[in-house]
Parts: structure tokens; sequence; C-alpha cells
């Protein structure tokens, strides 16, 4: 039996009111931050990744269509039709992006619900990483729901799927899941791990059958068969050397995490460091209870954990020579939160009381850090939508796209002249 004041803390940290109406703040305050600080023009990667937008393709050459090392997925084939029922309007796609952001906090928070019975004060760390403005990058810079934000969402939808009590239904939507991750940008990890994981979460449960198991294997492999096909093996950059490890790569990844919750130099290195420690020794724990002791209720940790980390190390491989700052880059908080995510579930696991609550806020301590951004970021961000606005202060349907950057003074990045005047001549995405 708890001691009085601490069962009284515990009676205020279970409060459900405090805990919607933190969560209703965090949506609100996202949408309408969102709202304010989009710039309708397409920058940087967009001009690449829409190509079949451009081309005039259909759905199959959207889903399949590969920018950099990963293919576009789901995500392209539904900010696709977004673009062309609101003229090329890039502030759309970005508005979508963030609603993926909210469902995704809301499946995680549900699927919280559905394993511990009920929520603590401590589960806010989930919205305020989920809905954290720190994801700007690739919802307001260069918005592309395929990258992370849209993986983020099926991540969340997984970890509900392999919850479900009927075998074919859990086995069937964890393989459809994965097979879109797989697909969709850097939930390529995600993916492969998914069809892993249900595969060894339903060879420990008791009573699973022989057609079950192979069924996994089946469509696990077509899928990745047919993820293969025409693929064109790309790493991102010219400098790129497979496995010439060195203190960087160590240094690439601990800045990674650290920069998840906004932690600069000279405690970056450290941070990061012990962050990624807790991360490895979460998983092996996980691991342990699975493959030794024969238990599935840590699949989920295990894969949240896993899936993360596996992203972290290639992230580094394909990115390292950038250096270690860039590591700490918007774009890749997305699919680094499930980690901390999976952590959390995994302490919430844990029997005693006292620890489990320390533990829990020492976690919600680190996260509330991502509740506004940095002086970093906010330049960063700040800088490239300035940009972004007096291009289009410069703009004018009779002008040529040279013409525009020389009066602007800004370089529109990623654009070319003849996808400039495709939008120009279909009066598409610029003002008339």
């Amino acid at each position: 039996m708890l001691p009085k004041p601490l069962s009284c803390f515990q009676k205020w940290i279970n409060a459900p009111f405090l805990f919607v109406l933190c969560n209703l703040f965090f949506i609100l305050r996202l949408v309408f931050w969102i709202d304010y600080s989009a710039v309708n023009l397409l920058f940087s990667d967009q001009w690449t990744y829409l190509s079949p937008l451009f081309n005039r393709q259909g759905i199959v050459e959207r889903f399949l269509y590969q920018h950099g090392p990963h293919r576009q997925g789901l995500g392209l084939v539904l900010s696709g039709m977004l673009y062309e029922n609101s003229a090329w309007n890039s502030n759309i796609d970005s508005l979508f992006i963030t609603l993926l952001l909210v469902l995704a906090n809301i499946v995680f928070l549900f699927f919280i619900k559905l394993k511990f019975n009920k929520f603590l004060i401590s589960d806010l760390l989930v919205p305020i990483l989920v809905l954290s403005p720190i994801h700007y990058e690739t919802i307001l810079l260069a918005p592309n729901s395929s990258h992370s934000i849209l993986p983020l969402l099926l991540i969340s939808l997984f970890c509900m799927a392999l919850h479900i009590e009927h075998n074919w239904w859990r086995i069937i939507l964890s393989i459809v899941i994965s097979a879109n991750l797989l697909f969709t940008g850097f939930g390529f990890f995600f993916g492969l791990l998914g069809f892993f994981v249900t595969f060894v979460s339903e060879f420990k449960r008791e009573g699973m059958g022989k057609l079950q198991l192979l069924t996994i294997s089946f469509l696990s492999l077509i899928m990745v068969l047919i993820f293969f096909k025409n693929y064109n093996y790309s790493h991102g950059t010219d400098d790129f050397k497979f496995l010439a490890l060195s203190f960087s790569h160590l240094e690439f990844i601990t800045y990674q995490w650290s920069g998840l919750f906004q932690i600069r130099e000279p405690y970056a290195f450290i941070s990061g460091l012990l962050i990624l420690v807790l991360l490895i020794l979460g998983d092996i724990l996980c691991a342990i209870f699975i493959f030794k002791k024969g238990n599935p209720n840590y699949a989920i940790p295990f894969y949240l954990l896993s899936g993360s980390l596996i992203y972290s190390i290639a992230t580094c491989v394909g990115r390292v020579s950038t250096g270690a700052n860039f590591a700490q880059g918007s774009r890749y908080m997305a699919l680094s939160v499930p980690a901390i995510i999976g952590l959390y579930l995994l302490i919430r696991m844990i029997k005693g009381v006292r620890l489990r609550m320390v533990l829990s806020f020492l976690i919600l301590f680190l996260s509330i850090r991502d509740i506004k951004l940095d002086s970093t970021h906010e330049e960063n961000l700040g800088g490239f939508q300035e940009m972004k606005r007096r291009f289009l202060v410069h703009y004018s349907p009779s002008k040529t796209l040279k013409e525009v950057e020389d009066d602007s003074g800004v370089i529109l990045l990623g654009a070319s002249e003849q996808r400039f005047e495709y939008l120009q001549k279909n009066k598409l995405h610029f003002p008339p």
C-alpha cells in the first residue's frame, strides 16, 4: 500500500480532465501554428518527388516512385490527390500532414489505454513528442508526408493491429500495415521489422498453427520482392563509404538522439550517448523477454525501439559526412519518437510503482523541452519561410523563374524552368 502523500499524488496524475485538456491544447496549438506559418511555395525536394504529378502518372506510378533511397508509397498517393484538387496548394498538404500527426497521437494514446486500462499524466510525453513543432521541416519547409510523418501514423496503427485478439485479423492487418510502411518513405525499416515482429510474436503465441506462420512468411517475402523490383540503389551522398566506421559515426548518432530533445553543444554528445545507451538496454531487455522467456507482450516496445535505432544507424551511414550538427535536423525527429514511446511502454510495464513513476517522469521532463522550438530551429524555419515569402512578393505570371529569382534575390531550390512554366501555363500553385 502506498503512503498517503504518494497515494494522493497518484490520484492527481490519473486526472482524466487535465489529460484531455492538455491534449486539446497541443492539437489546437499545432494546427493554428502550421496554418499561420505555412507558405504556399514548392521548395527543394518537392520539385523532384512530385515528378509523377508533373508527368501526370497514375496511382501505381506514384506509389512506386523512388525518391532517393526510399519509395514514396501511400504518402504521394494521398498528397497527390490533395494537390490535384487544390490547384497544387502546398499549404493544404501541410495541414494534411498535421492531421496525420494528430491521428498518430490519438492512436498511440488509444493503444496505451487498451494496454494499461488507464492514462497517467506521464502519458503526456506522447502528445508532447508527436505534436511537437520540431517536425516542421517535413510539414512547412518542404512538405512530404511520405518521408516520416505518415510512417509514424502507420507505426502507431501497427501497434494497434498487433494488439487485436482475432488471429487472422491480427496477422492480415499487421502485414498490410507493414507493407505500406515498406513502401512509404523511411518507414521502410519499420516495414521490414514489422514482418519479422509479426512472425516472432505469432510464433511465441500458444496454439498458433503452421498455416498462419507460412502465410506471414509468404506475404512478407512477396512484398519485399515487389519493393526491390526495378529498385535503384541510392545512398544520397557523393562521398558514401559503407562500413568505414569512425568516431564521427558515434557522434552523429548521439547528436541525433540529443537533437530529439533539442539539447545542443556542449551537452549534445554526452546526453545523446546516455539516451542511446538507455534505448539499447531497453531493446535488449525486450529481446530477452521475447526470445528467451517467450513473452510476446514485449513485441511492441521491441518493435518501436529497434525500428528507431535501425533508422538512426541508417541515417548515420548515409549522412555522417554532413557533420554531427546535421543529425539534429528536424526531418530526422519523427522516426526517432517511436523509440522513446517504446522505452516508455517498457517502463510502464515495470511492477515497482516508485521506480516506474521516477523513470516515467524523467522521460516526461526531457520531452517537455519539445513543447517549443529552440532558437536554432526558429532561426532556420524563419529564414526559409521569409525567403519563400520574398520570392512570392516578386512573382508575376509574366516572369520566368530566373527573372523572379533575380528580382527577389532568392534561388528557388530544386526548381527547374520547365516545371515552373508548367505550373504557370496550367494556372496551378502560383497566384494569378
